[in-house]
């Protein structure tokens, strides 16, 4: 049973792109890597891990 509900996942799932949000998000990176010095630019890193 539980091999049959994988299989028909697999069959009818299709990951969803993001294209939109993958360039939206690269263009913010690039605004950010030109606006702010590197200590602020790790600042900002260190709170999206967070």
């Amino acid at each position: 049973m539980k091999t049959q509900l994988k299989d028909l996942y697999d069959c009818f799932y299709t990951p969803p792109e993001f294209s939109e949000q993958k360039q939206e998000v690269e263009e913010c990176h690039q605004t950010l890597i030109k606006v702010l010095e590197k200590p602020e630019r790790r600042l900002v890193l260190r709170i999206m891990d967070a």
